[in-house]
């Protein structure tokens, strides 16, 4: 196991009070490449660093115990922090998992944690993303690194969120991470439809994209505080428009945190659990989950490659860290939705619409950022850059084009292969030539649940309903209800329960003709 260059020959600390763990640590570090130092004590970790800045060579990691006699490992990282001012990464070993714990070592400052016993390839990870390097795979058997998103994500379990957002793929993701950290989600498409949700059901915090049609996250924000009930409702914003002053800005509108996207889940949970904290609802007390069962959360039923042309799949898995077959419906979601896209921009390019350019790329952006399309990621970002000066040129365009176009070519290949499967659990329903009186008030149900907007109850009635309609029709219903249009989908519903209803009047009249 060999660190990249950037982080070879690190000078680490070690500190323990165990002189065989400190000699197994010893033997474990240097077999990356790494120089390392021992202490046996918190006390004697601080006399080491209290010069680090002037040294020579200066300590750049610290790895130590959490329970030692005197200065624990919590108590040493404090004095490190607020004492000699140190800004220098600590890695944490321990059995953690309690709340009063968690909250005590966040204040610390501590940047990840181990669990004993400490594999090496679980330390060389640990390390790597401490400081920001992609991680190795490593066997089930040997995961024990509780990151702080884990830890974060414990806490978060069955709390209420509504997301703000108006791009499909984004709002896949977003329920992705968020669903799988246990959280209830709600899906608003842009700031209007926010406040609305709002005024319908509680929810215990908002994450509220930037830039959406109609009305935007900071006019949102805005009309969310001037409610008395929702002056302290945890606001978070998100924008992949991350620009100097952004943050400022989300603030003065009256929000609590800000992300940017690519959405980091470290970040993403850490800065939804800090706005919660103050909050008098109990965030979930109960006995955390292992590491394991909350890691592995990448399916081995669904093969994806580990890159395709114009997209580093591995790379957006171990960001995400989502199921491989969730990340599988999103990529088709993406191909669905971008189809035209590059005609759109182009078509703005040419009549010269730089705010309609601006937005199609602001958003083509964001989701190419998430699924791992750096190339196209990068175009799109330049020419939004360019864009919002004024400087848009065809070159430009034609980068974002190229880098599209092979994003969409791959994307066709992994979907031909496979057909565009449905999520597990949704298979689809048989035809049509059912008893209408069966059939209606399923029909009926699922109406309503899309009047109302609400989403755990059409998820609940479309279940129902797969039993019943025929695969041509199922597919249409499910693709707007999916893409979060319940207006079109509850149109289309009420067409399909006219025809019912026809048929219903149909039979009666024969009946009675008997």
């Amino acid at each position: 196991l060999v660190p990249p260059p950037d982080i070879q020959h690190l000078n680490v600390l070690v500190v323990d009070d165990c002189a065989d763990s400190r000699l197994i640590m010893q033997k474990m570090l240097e077999s990356f490449g790494l120089r390392v130092k021992l202490v046996s004590s918190g006390e004697k970790s601080i006399e080491a660093l209290e010069e680090n800045e002037t040294r020579e060579e200066p300590f750049e990691l610290v790895v130590i115990d959490w329970l030692m006699p005197g200065l624990d490992g919590i108590e040493t990282s404090k004095k490190i922090r607020k004492d000699l001012k140190l800004t220098i990464p600590i890695i944490l070993m321990t059995a953690f998992g309690k709340e009063n714990e968690m909250l005590d070592a966040e204040k610390a400052g501590i940047n990840a944690f181990l669990t004993k016993p400490i594999h090496q390839s679980t330390l060389f990870n640990a390390i790597m993303d401490t400081f920001g390097k992609k991680a190795l795979k490593i066997e089930e058997k040997e995961k024990h690194i509780t990151t702080r998103a884990t830890i974060y994500k414990n806490f978060l379990r069955g709390i209420r969120i509504l997301v703000a957002e108006d791009n499909l793929t984004n709002q896949e993701i977003a329920l992705a991470i968020l669903e799988g950290a246990g959280i209830v989600v709600e899906i608003a498409q842009n700031g209007k439809k926010a406040v609305e949700a709002l005024q319908r059901s509680p929810f215990d915090a908002v994450l509220m994209d930037i830039q959406m049609p109609e009305m935007d996250g900071y006019e949102a924000t805005r009309m969310i505080r001037k409610d008395s009930r929702f002056k302290s409702l945890p606001i978070i914003a998100m924008t992949a428009h991350a620009m100097k002053g952004d943050e400022e800005k989300c603030l003065e509108a009256g929000m609590d945190g800000y992300v940017s996207k690519p959405i980091s889940q470290d970040r993403l949970f850490y800065t939804i659990w800090k706005s919660m904290k103050h909050q008098k609802k109990a965030l979930y007390s109960g006995e955390p989950e292992t590491p394991e069962a909350i890691d592995n959360t990448v399916a081995q039923t669904e093969e994806l490659p580990e890159r395709l042309p114009g997209i580093n799949i591995q790379d957006a898995l171990s960001a995400l860290n989502i199921d491989k077959a969730v990340f599988k419906h999103i990529l088709t979601g993406f191909l669905k939705n971008n189809k035209e896209s590059a005609n759109k921009i182009r078509e703005a390019f040419d009549k010269k619409d730089l705010e309609l350019l601006v937005h199609l790329v602001h958003s083509l952006k964001g989701s190419s950022g998430s699924i791992g399309a750096d190339e196209l990621y990068k175009a799109a970002r330049e020419l939004e850059t360019a864009g919002r000066e004024g400087a848009a040129t065809s070159a430009l365009l034609e980068r974002v084009e190229t880098a599209l176009n092979r994003v969409l070519e791959s994307l066709q290949m992994l979907t031909d292969t496979s057909k565009t499967e449905p999520l597990p659990g949704k298979e689809r329903g048989p035809t049509l030539g059912v008893d209408p009186a069966q059939v209606m008030p399923v029909l009926k149900q699922l109406a309503d649940a899309l009047d109302l907007a609400e989403p755990e109850e059409i998820k609940k009635h479309m279940e129902v309903v797969r039993k019943y309609l025929d695969i041509s029709i199922l597919e249409n219903l499910e693709d707007q209800v999916n893409d979060y249009e319940y207006d079109k989908a509850l149109k289309m519903l009420k067409g399909i329960m006219e025809k019912m209803e026809s048929r219903l009047e149909q039979k009666g009249d024969n009946s009675g003709k008997n």
